[in-house]
This record gives C-alpha cells, structure tokens and sequence, in this order.
C-alpha cells in the first residue's frame, strides 16, 4: 500500500501487506481498508499506514482471480469474500458484527463450488445488496445482515441500485432488473450474451454496460430495449462506466479514458 501527497504526488508512507491485492482500498476519514487475496481484510491509519486490526476468511483452493472492494458505511467495513460470505466488521476494532452467506457451494466439482463475492457490496439507505458467483443476489439489512430477499443470479462483475430497482450483469452476459422492495425479476436482456459486461451503470434513468471490445451499450430501464452503443475504445473494459455529473466515464483495460455524453433521449438503433 503506497500513499502520495494529494498536491504533490510525494510519497507519504508505504506498507507491505505480504499479498497480491487485485481490487482498491475503501478509504474514510481516518481509516483504509484493503483486502489481500489471501482472504485478509486490513484496516489501516490513513495518516502513516499503520495496522488497526486485521480480520481473516478461509480461501478455498480453487477461486476465481479477483477480490472485492470493501466499503465503508455507518459504523462497518463490509466486504465480500471468495467463501461465499459478506462479512461486516466494527470500524473501531475489527470485531464481527455479522457474517451472511451469498453464495453457498454445491456440486462434487471445486469448480462447481466456486462461489466467490468479487463484485463489490452496493449500500443504499438502510439496505446492502450483494451477489456471488454461481449464487444469489441479496438484498441485506445493513445493521444485522438479515437477508430480507435472495434470488438465483450468478455474477462476478456487479449491480447498481436505485429507488426502485436492482440491475445485475450476470456471469453469461445477460442483463437483468430485479424489483427492489421484492426481488421478483422484471425483466432480461438476452441480447448480450458471452460479451463479459461490466457492472451496470444508472446513467439519466439509462442503464449502461460496457463489454469486452470497448463498446458502451445503453439500455432501458423501464423495458431493457437496447437503445444505443457507441465504441469507447479497442480493448476490453473491465470496469464499470462511473457517472459524474453529466459525463459518463469509461477506462477500457487498454488504458484508454473516453468521456460520453448523451441527450436527453437516446434514439433506438
């Protein structure tokens, strides 16, 4: 873990947490957290990088290659685990204060038992959702954890959230919406099956994904009608597409930053 100077770029401390980290650290006031793909999860001192507390997951021996991000909401650090479980942890200490299962394994098969949480934990007012691998997707009261709905979706890439819906990339490309209070599915779009879509992105009630050739693709929410999609580069975009003000910004994994912008309505192709 290195920290530079937000004027200068000058180094201000640098840590060694003895493993690969593949996903960025959650950072809030006075505390960063990092998880190691060894299954431990670090809470830091923003201010020199040293260790508050450290809280350990088993790894299975087969996963897939990528970790969640943690996040930091209210009084918890939550973060997703190649277990199959969403942990939440005091910020003050480290201390468990709830442990759910997403993903639970099944089959004879370590693949088939792969069930990791790697897309990163979404909060919204009082609600956390998550999805695992070969899983589920879960709405989570954020306080206790309890699984208030749970619904066989398998994913490792991520969902948006809003006041009425949860979108889901799923692990063969499709695209789903999934009513929130409920969980029932509302609608799939099939169109974009084996192009390895990002996390969806909630763009001016647009639902946005991007794919393994650069393309951006721009939905609808209400239907799930692809409307348009424009070619923000030539390589895959793993990442996905970060809403800032009216901008839509997308980086493909060939280090190509496009920003888009779209008009008040997307005319249909």
């Amino acid at each position: 873990m290195i920290a530079l100077g937000e004027a200068d770029g000058a180094p201000r401390w640098r840590v060694r947490i003895n493993a690969e980290i593949l996903s960025p650290a959650a950072i809030d006031g006075d505390l960063v957290v990092v998880r190691g793909v060894d299954g431990k999860l670090h809470g830091l001192s923003s201010q020199d990088g040293s260790e508050r507390w450290v809280v350990d997951q088993q790894v299975p021996r087969l996963s897939l290659r990528g970790t969640s991000r943690p996040l930091l909401t209210s009084d918890l650090a939550v973060c997703g685990f190649d277990n199959g479980r969403v942990v939440a942890v005091t910020r003050t200490n480290g201390s468990t204060a709830w442990d759910v299962a997403v993903g639970q394994a099944h089959g004879s098969t370590e693949l088939q038992r792969l069930t990791d949480v790697d897309a990163p934990v979404v909060a919204d007012g009082d609600d956390l959702f998550a999805v695992a691998y070969q899983g589920r997707v879960a709405r989570l009261a954020r306080d206790s954890g309890n699984v208030i709905w749970s619904r066989e979706v398998s994913s490792y890439r991520g969902l948006a959230v809003t006041a009425d819906a949860v979108y889901v990339s799923d692990a063969d490309g499709s695209v789903v919406r999934l009513d929130r209070q409920t969980g029932v599915e509302v609608w799939r779009q099939k169109a974009l099956a084996r192009r390895e879509l990002t996390a969806p992105a909630i763009y001016g009630g647009r639902v946005v994904v991007a794919d393994l050739q650069g393309y951006v693709h721009w939905l609808d929410a209400a239907t799930g009608q692809i409307l348009a999609r424009t070619r923000a580069g030539k390589r895959r975009t793993s990442e996905a597409p970060l809403v800032v003000g009216d901008l839509l910004l997308v980086f493909t994994d060939g280090g190509e930053l496009s920003a888009l912008r779209a008009p008040a309505q997307v005319a249909a192709n």
